[in-house]
């Protein structure tokens, strides 16, 4: 009888032991998603009526998705957006020597 009742007891702990394991993996997953979160809400890239929906789309993926995904945000939050999609001038330039002459009519007005 002693011998079942400690193979119930280990058998037990080592149950115990990977619902542990697999709940601390989900906390994980849920402060990193909240971080996210929280830092998209705070760049700008994230609405903050938005943020829940986002918050749930992050805890759907697993947590090397969610790696990457805070690995490219503190590159891209380094950089301006004009480095990242370019400027476009205030005053474009209509007529680069490629237009034919009834284009170029066209278009003087503007």
């Amino acid at each position: 009888m002693g011998s079942n009742l400690k193979d119930n007891v280990i058998e037990a702990l080592e149950t115990l032991k990977n619902e542990n394991e697999q709940l601390s993996k989900e906390l994980s997953l849920l402060k990193m998603a909240q971080t996210l979160t929280l830092k998209f809400i705070k760049q700008g890239s994230v609405a903050a009526a938005d943020g829940l929906s986002f918050f749930s789309k992050l805890v759907e993926k697993d947590v090397d998705d969610l790696i990457a995904l805070e690995k490219s945000s503190e590159f891209f939050s380094s950089i301006s957006p004009n480095h990242i999609f370019g400027k476009l001038s205030d005053l474009p330039q209509y007529d680069d020597g490629t237009l034919d002459p009834l284009t170029k009519y066209l278009i003087s007005d503007l």
